[in-house]
């Protein structure tokens, strides 16, 4: 029984298809999969901008000791319910008194932290 040979040889050229990209002038296609994530993320703002968010939130979460007004555990009772925009409390506090823009931040860094956790 004999076997059929069905590849083709390498020595062929490319397809009509490809060979208008491998001209003279032209640089050659780039077969790299981040390459064709990032030049498709370079034409879609609507993609550029959430990534964007996303690494702001990442940031703000790793920095979170630096960006942060007040511990997030800070219990004030004088300074209960207080609404946003209050001196000191940009997105108020809660019933305890605590900063809620402090606490959304550090709560950011959980989320970091368990993400990459379910990543590993």
């Amino acid at each position: 029984m004999t076997a059929i040979v069905t590849s083709k040889p390498v020595t062929e050229p490319p397809p009509a298809a490809h060979a208008a990209r491998l001209l003279p002038g032209y640089p050659p296609p780039s077969t790299a999969r981040r390459h064709l994530v990032l030049r498709r993320l370079a034409h879609n703002r609507l993609g550029l901008a959430g990534g964007a968010l996303v690494l702001i939130i990442a940031i703000a979460a790793v920095a979170a000791p630096l960006l942060t007004p007040h511990d997030p555990d800070q219990v004030n009772l004088a300074l209960r319910i207080k609404p946003p925009g209050t001196a000191g409390y940009t997105l108020g506090s809660d019933i305890y008194g605590r900063d809620l823009l402090s606490r959304l931040i550090w709560g950011g860094r959980v989320s970091l932290a368990m993400g990459l956790a379910a990543m590993v």
